[in-house]
């Protein structure tokens, strides 16, 4: 654990546009936490080498935590590389454990390399134009996709902990690029945090025992480490949908998904703000976020 988070390790672990100090210490002080871990794998000088190989890091987990899937030799880095040699494409076939990221609606084949090419240029063009900090996040937080196929207009996504830097999206042609923008945001804002939940100390240590909350996203009662990650994330995303709709007031589109965000958000945050099981850092990311929320919700008043 950090001995302290700083502010500016705080902000930027809460949003997009942090300190670039910052957000190195905190990969470097993950990778420390996984070399700690997996120590008597022998693999520190391999991890040096392949710190942000996210095959090797998830091989790296699953042996630590003896997953009788992982192999004895770390798999290859993925030869498939897309969207201007920003992301891995993977297959189930490179990381069988891939698998446990399907959605029931996902097939277990994967989207063309052509086809998730276009769709992620297109997203992160948008992205990068709309609010180019968040660009910059996802840059940092993905370094691999796995993208299966899906029915046409199904859009979800994924991420594990213990395959950090990696994510799961949907694409489709000619799909509307803020989709997968949507996406690559939420899924690179969960990394990030639970890289942080690792090495920072957000939630006193036996607050996350109990399944007692409730967020606007999900039905069933969550731990609070639950409403964190989806609080956190969904910040993030109605802060992208409110820039662009101020960007592109006569594309509605935009305005219409941070309308139907804003709510949920403003619920979100409020039941973070009331749980009893913040750590001292974790108020004051709770302090952060909320801070985002109220200059998004601004923007375009």
């Amino acid at each position: 654990m950090l001995s302290e988070a700083p502010d500016a390790l705080i902000r930027a672990i809460a949003i997009p546009g942090g300190d670039a100090a910052a957000l190195q210490s905190l990969q470097t002080s993950y990778l420390e936490h996984l070399g700690a871990r997996a120590a008597h794998l022998g693999d520190a000088t391999a991890l040096a080498s392949r710190a942000k190989d996210p095959l090797f890091l998830a091989w790296l987990i699953a042996r630590a935590r003896q997953d009788a899937r992982a192999p004895e030799q770390p798999p290859a880095t993925s030869p498939r590389v897309l969207a201007g040699n920003r992301f891995a494409l993977l297959e189930a076939a490179d990381w069988p454990p891939l698998m446990d990221m399907l959605q029931n609606d996902a097939d277990a084949t994967t989207k063309p390399a052509g086809v998730v090419t276009a769709c992620v240029s297109a997203a992160l063009e948008l992205l990068r134009e709309t609010w180019p900090e968040a660009a910059d996040d996802v840059e940092t937080f993905v370094c691999a996709l796995f993208v299966p196929d899906a029915p046409p207009g199904s859009f979800s996504s994924g991420s594990v902990a213990n395959m950090p830097y990696i994510v799961r999206v949907s694409c489709h042609q000619n799909a509307w690029p803020a989709l997968l923008a949507d996406s690559l945001i939420h899924e690179a804002a969960h990394v990030k945090l639970r890289m942080a939940m690792q090495v920072t100390r957000l939630l006193q240590d036996d607050s996350d025992n109990a399944a007692i909350y409730t967020h606007p996203w999900r039905q069933d009662r969550r731990p609070l480490t639950g409403v964190l990650l989806a609080t956190h994330a969904f910040v993030s995303v109605f802060a992208f949908y409110k820039r662009l709709a101020a960007l592109r007031p006569d594309d509605g589109r935009g305005a219409q998904e941070a309308e139907a965000l804003q709510a949920r958000v403003e619920t979100a945050l409020r039941t973070l703000e009331a749980a009893q099981g913040l750590a001292p850092a974790g108020v004051r990311l709770s302090g952060v976020l909320r801070d985002e929320f109220d200059e998004a919700s601004a923007i375009g008043a």
